[in-house]
């Protein structure tokens, strides 16, 4: 099932890519499954990119709904730590 959050796509496979959009996907089927635009407009995958460095253990992830970060991102244990305007979310592993 695929999400946007402001420019950023989050799908389960590559397949889910969309033919036209402005930002950067993380793709949770794909190994290291960071993608951009490259040239032409076709997806590329970033081969320095690892989502799971991006957000190490302590660091906060902030997103606009209480969907957990795990279920998202496909990684790490993740605690709520405020609620509304913006959820907030602590990685614990």
């Amino acid at each position: 099932m695929a999400s946007v959050i402001n420019n950023l796509f989050v799908c389960d496979n590559v397949g889910e890519l969309p033919a036209s959009f402005e930002g950067v996907a993380i793709v949770k089927g794909s190994p290291n499954g960071f993608y951009s635009r490259g040239e032409g407009g076709s997806w590329v995958r970033e081969e320095f990119f690892h989502a799971d460095a991006s957000w190490p253990v302590g660091s906060v992830f902030c997103y606009a709904d209480e969907t957990d970060p795990a279920t998202t991102l496909g990684f790490g244990e993740w605690e709520l730590i405020v609620k509304e305007p913006v959820f907030m979310w602590k990685r614990l592993k």
